[in-house]
């Protein structure tokens, strides 16, 4: 019996080494599997600048993702267009993957057939990053309001309010006013990059002219009657040619200080889409200053709008009255401008009267955006990767300037006490990135040494921001249909005008066109209101002349009829409550702050 056993226990010893080694291989394999479960391919969709060396981008690219693969597992296929090239290419990918969508190559994680890893010469284990289709469309740029309306109409892009909640460092990082302003309907579909938004509008004016000036009363705007005062005086006390000193200086010889919102939309008269031109002339629009929710007013019966027109017909046609002489001896510049370009002027000794603070645009939310397809790979990892490019200053810097010593170097600038970094590219330098195109710009070092407080003054004038309020309009035609007739024959009457009003040459012109235009009055009986409506239309084309606009294809006479039912429509304010029914614009624009819940205030 005892020799049974002593066997028994000499087989086993000699199978132990053999066993070990199979849980050893089984581990391993385990090992590699879920290292490779783990593993993420994605593609990068970018704007590159003029000049990009794709050499250059290939290396910066190898450095990249020599650092997002040893932190998240993820690999990162970049792919650089020209701004030319740009849109085009992702769009075309995008009509790829709606075209594909069965027959896409996913493979890695997010399908758990894919590929595994393996053991190296090293005995190391090698990670194996899964294949996915040249089209795929994970991360990418969007820079303007109409791609990315349009991306989300047609389903391109993910929703991240789940995923931007769920990163605390992400959301902490971007400015709360551009994070609130990216919303769509709503929900997020884009991350908006960090930069300077929106400019000060002010008056530089001479301390010691204003001082000398007793009368002066600090008034809202360049066109009111205090600043006029004070101008004319300037005006008559120094305009001889020997100590002449201009009330005003402007580089082109006007004066366009206007804070109006117009609602005119141009329209494609193939596919009968609009879009908003807010800065184009119309009959009907609102001044935006100081308000959340703009108004709807005919402008040519707004006392108001038109003695700001007379002031400014009287400062550009009076003679010697503005120089275009930059050199020349001047009281007051109209600015527009950052916090640092004020501070400065205050520095110089200038009195700062401000006009407008930075006031936050579609151009400055939409201009620099991450997105994530509605297909991506993986939304998950993808949002780790644009989270990492706007809150880690290495990656951030090795995406927009290249490789340290290679591409740039970097210094410092002592301020006070404090050290600002800033960047000086290296000669053969070729790869070219816009800082506004690659993630939170104020984790980028600036250019230059002259630069190396602009981000410090950019946050301070982004606490500063309000927020236009017309940001991020969209009129959801889908829903709710515009009279395109009406909306066509304002636009063409409005231009006509705008020609018009050009031609005059002193304020009596313009307040006697007031006074002759007899406005609709809101609260009027709608017989009262149609009789002067009549009556407006009537003078307004005997002003202008003969007037087309485009009719099913074709160009049309405007008609006082049509003209007047024109401006009958577009005061209407209230939602119909019929939704075929044709909308004015001021109309959708409501039906629109409904739905973003926008209200006065």
């Amino acid at each position: 019996m005892f020799k049974k056993i002593v066997c028994v226990a000499l087989c086993l010893l000699m199978l132990l080494p053999v066993l070990v080694a199979c849980k050893k291989e089984d581990a391993v394999s385990e090992i590699v599997d879920e290292a490779s479960k783990t593993t993420c391919t994605l593609n990068v969709w970018l704007m590159a600048e003029p000049g990009m060396d794709m050499a250059q981008a290939e290396k910066v690219a190898e450095a990249i993702n020599k650092v997002t693969k040893a932190k998240y597992r993820t690999k990162l296929n970049f792919k650089f267009f020209s701004e030319a090239e740009y849109y085009d290419a992702v769009e075309a990918a995008f009509a790829w993957e709606d075209a594909n969508n069965d027959s896409r190559i996913m493979t890695g994680k997010e399908d758990e057939t894919g590929a595994k890893g393996y053991i190296n010469e090293y005995g190391m284990v090698e990670l194996v990053y899964p294949e996915i289709a040249e089209n795929e469309v994970d991360i990418l740029f969007i820079g303007d309001f109409e791609k990315y309306s349009t991306y989300i109409g047609n389903r391109w892009l993910a929703v991240l309010d789940g995923q931007i909640q769920d990163r605390q460092e992400l959301s902490a990082t971007i400015n709360p006013t551009l994070l609130t302003a990216a919303r769509y309907d709503k929900q997020i579909y884009g991350v908006p990059n960090n930069h300077g938004a929106g400019h000060y509008t002010y008056l530089q004016v001479r301390t010691d002219l204003l001082e000398e000036y007793a009368d002066f009363r600090q008034g809202t705007t360049l066109y009111d009657t205090a600043f006029q005062g004070f101008l004319d005086y300037v005006y008559r006390t120094y305009g001889d040619p020997a100590e002449k000193i201009y009330p005003i200086y402007s580089e082109t010889g006007t004066i366009d200080l206007n804070f109006y919102h117009y609602w005119n939309f141009a329209v494609n008269d193939e596919t009968g889409g609009v879009s908003a031109m807010p800065e184009t002339f119309s009959i009907f629009g609102d001044s935006y200053s100081g308000k959340t929710q703009l108004g709807n007013v005919n402008l040519l019966g707004d006392r108001d709008y038109m003695r700001s027109l007379a002031a400014k017909v009287y400062y550009e046609h009076t003679d010697g009255y503005i120089t275009t002489d930059a050199t020349a001896n001047y009281a007051v510049r109209v600015v527009k401008g950052g916090l640092a370009e004020k501070q400065a002027a205050e520095e110089a000794g200038y009195t700062v009267i401000q006009m407008e603070g930075p006031t936050l645009r579609n151009a400055d939310v939409y201009s620099s955006m991450f997105a994530v397809g509605a297909r991506s790979y993986s939304v998950k990892r993808s949002m780790e990767i644009i989270t990492y490019f706007n809150t880690d200053e290495e990656i951030r810097n090795l995406l927009q300037y290249g490789i340290r010593d290679v591409n740039y170097s970097l210094s410092t600038k002592r301020i006070e006490g404090l050290e600002y970094p800033y960047i000086t590219f290296l000669p053969g330098n070729g790869y070219r990135m816009d800082v506004a195109k690659t993630g939170n710009q104020f984790l980028a070092y600036p250019v230059g040494e002259e630069n190396a407080q602009q981000w410090e003054a950019d946050k301070e004038q982004n606490l500063e921001l309000t927020k236009y309020p017309g940001l991020g309009v969209h009129l959801d035609q889908t829903l709710y249909k515009l009279n395109l007739k009406n909306v066509r024959i304002i636009n063409a009457v409005s231009a006509a005008v705008k020609t018009y009003l050009d031609t005059l040459q002193t304020p009596s012109q313009v307040m006697s066109l007031y006074s002759v235009l007899a406005p609709y009055v809101p609260g009027e009986e709608d017989e009262a209101a149609a009789a002067k409506n009549a009556s407006m239309a009537a003078a307004l084309l005997e002003l202008t002349g003969p007037v087309n606009y485009v009719n099913e294809g074709a160009a049309t006479a405007v008609t006082a009829e049509d003209l007047a039912a024109a401006l009958t429509a577009y005061q209407q304010t209230e939602r119909p409550i019929n939704r075929s029914l044709q909308y004015a614009p001021y109309q959708l624009y409501v039906e629109w702050c409904v739905n973003a819940g926008v209200t006065n205030g």
